[in-house]
């Protein structure tokens, strides 16, 4: 998703609050409200149709600020994860083991958050 394709019903996302972009995810506050939204709920749904023209350059924040924006994704992806991770053991309490060991190995640098969220996403 593209954040100037966007449209929302304003009543739609502000029944969550009126405090929508979060601090702390630089450069992806956009990325980051997205995923808050579908996790309280609210659906997405794409129009299978290029509707803009997006122009690129040296001097756009992405290309300024790659790494905060690529450290705050990754931020963004574990916190969603986690999200999942407990919906999940909220109807199978059984899988609190596996995932508290998956976290671990994530913690310990022995998976990637690539890895992580393959691994929640197959239990789906």
């Amino acid at each position: 998703m593209f954040h100037p394709t966007i449209m929302l019903r304003k009543s739609s996302v502000c029944k969550f609050g009126t405090n929508l972009y979060k601090k702390g995810y630089d450069c992806a506050e956009d990325y980051k409200l997205w995923t808050d939204l579908v996790m309280k709920g609210l659906q997405f749904a794409n129009i299978p149709e290029n509707l803009l023209k997006y122009r690129i350059s040296e001097n756009q924040i992405s290309n300024r600020k790659r790494k905060e924006m690529f450290q705050s994704s990754l931020k963004i992806q574990v916190e969603y994860a986690e999200w999942i991770m407990e919906k999940m053991i909220e109807k199978e309490n059984r899988l609190f083991v596996f995932f508290d060991e998956l976290v671990k190995l994530f913690n310990d640098g022995i998976i990637t958050v690539k890895a992580l969220t393959k691994a929640v996403h197959n239990f789906l």
